[in-house]
């Protein structure tokens, strides 16, 4: 069911379908997925493979046509606060030279003081940098009243 909205496993195939995509007239948004992490070394694992994705997408020249969205907690935020905005900052700093923005998405209510005082600090430095939250977090009805199932051709 999910399978249209994940471009890949690899770099390449997250390229290859932003490519497809941008070709069509559509912006694309990029997540490595993983969060809560509890290990440096995968924290700093998942900042490379943003890395390596911000590259590639800078040099097929398709940066402008897609946007990072990271999560602290994927980048160690339950190890160390300054870890992941260390690693946020490599992030926005690669987003930057390849002409593209980040998105920091907060994960859930018990993890979303971080990026909220995360993300003025990046601002100081990197000016493309947003927060948003998931679609999929739940809301109160008054905020978002309730719609009918779409129908099916």
């Amino acid at each position: 069911m999910v399978a249209r909205f994940v471009a890949g496993e690899t770099t390449d195939k997250a390229v290859a379908v932003t490519h497809t995509l941008a070709g069509s007239g559509l912006d694309v948004s990029l997540d490595y997925l993983g969060e809560d992490i509890h290990d440096r070394g995968q924290a700093d694992a998942t900042r490379e493979a943003y890395l390596t994705l911000l590259s590639a997408l800078s040099a097929k020249g398709l940066a402008a046509n897609a946007e990072v969205s990271v999560k602290l907690s994927a980048l160690g935020q339950l190890l160390d606060e300054q870890l992941a905005y260390d690693n946020a900052a490599a992030i926005c700093a690669g987003a930057s030279a390849a002409g593209t923005t980040v998105t920091l998405d907060m994960d859930d209510h018990q993890t979303t003081t971080s990026p909220l005082s995360i993300l003025p600090k990046l601002l100081t430095y990197f000016t493309p940098t947003t927060a948003g939250s998931p679609a999929h977090r739940p809301r109160s009805p008054r905020s978002c009243p309730a719609h009918p199932a779409p129908r099916r051709p």
